[in-house]
């Protein structure tokens, strides 16, 4: 079994549940020896995170991407499966932060989460950072779980109009491959010792304990969501499970009722904003952020010219302009 499939039965996750699914989906043509992504599956979270790349300036704001399914480490799933190590990411964050030509962050979050360890850590590092500099993520495109969570610690959370944020949960799966292997010929037999060595082994169903150690882990994994997302929110854990979208994903008017985003914006509205000493002080205070969605009027110009750049570097092309 690859790194991958230990990856995605060992941990509990913070995604979507249709990104979930897509994995799933390969995980059992690969253990049963199949290929692994086909037919579109995963193609598109990967070429989004190959051309965002990495951190680039805009004047006096560095622009940070969060794209691409987060894994603990995933250095040789980069490039390959669309994954994003969120410890390389933190790394390049804390980078900018130390950086005194950077007067402000931006991080441009297209993510549906990923796998839950090593984010909290991350984002109580994020949080520390707001007394450096102004942070504000913006939700462009996808800003879910996991990545909301470490976008929640910034000192604003902004979404495109079209952008779906929130997505607030944990769960694990375990997929029961008994089935599938028999009708491929395979069978497994495990030689083990520790009474629950194997109880989450995909050669059958579970058993009731470890069902019930498995929500057992999810449980304190939500709390502990609840709990960072409230310290980045200013509010209690309480308020974030009554409202905040109940696990689901939110965009504009309602996201911003929801208290998942400040404001709706763009990322090269905001960008262009935060070039204003004034308003990245504002903006640090935690005195603009708004209780109704408004679009910043900017044509963000300096922004544009910058992704093109990047855009070309990577030999993608463009998304054409919407009729």
């Amino acid at each position: 079994m690859d790194a991958l499939l230990l990856n995605l039965l060992s941990s509990p996750w913070a995604m979507e549940a249709d990104k979930i699914d897509v994995m799933v989906r390969v995980l059992a043509r690969r253990y049963t020896g199949k290929r692994g992504w086909e037919n579109g599956d995963g193609a598109t979270i990967a070429d989004q995170a190959a051309v965002r790349g990495g951190a680039y300036p805009v004047g006096d704001v560095a622009v940070l991407p969060l794209a691409g399914i987060i894994s603990p480490r995933g250095n040789m799933l980069v490039d390959s499966s669309g994954f994003v190590s969120i410890e390389m990411w933190i790394r390049e964050f804390e980078r900018l932060v130390r950086d005194s030509e950077v007067k402000a962050i931006v991080l441009d979050v297209d993510s549906p989460g990923g796998s839950y360890p090593g984010v909290p850590e991350a984002a109580a590092r994020v949080f520390a950072a707001r007394d450096a500099k102004p942070i504000v993520a913006v939700s462009n495109y996808l800003n879910a779980s996991a990545a909301y969570l470490i976008s929640s610690q910034a000192h604003e959370v902004v979404g495109s109009v079209s952008s779906m944020t929130g997505s607030i949960g944990i769960y694990r799966i375990h997929e029961n491959l008994g089935a599938a292997l028999e009708a491929e010929g395979v069978d497994v037999t495990t030689v083990f010792a520790g009474k629950f060595k194997t109880e989450w082994a995909p050669f059958g169903p579970l058993s009731e304990a470890a069902l019930e150690f498995a929500q057992e882990q999810v449980n304190e994994g939500y709390a502990q969501f609840l709990s960072a997302v409230a310290r980045g929110r200013g509010t209690t854990a309480d308020q974030v499970r009554a409202g905040y979208g109940e696990g689901r994903a939110l965009r504009g008017a309602a996201a911003v009722a929801a208290n998942l985003i400040d404001r709706v914006a763009t990322l090269e509205g905001t960008v262009q904003r935060l070039q204003s000493p004034q308003a990245r002080g504002r903006v640090r205070a935690s005195g603009e952020s708004l209780q109704s969605p408004q679009a910043d009027p900017v044509d963000g110009a300096e922004l544009a010219a910058a992704v093109k750049e990047r855009l070309d570097s990577a030999g993608a092309e463009p998304p054409d302009a919407p009729d």
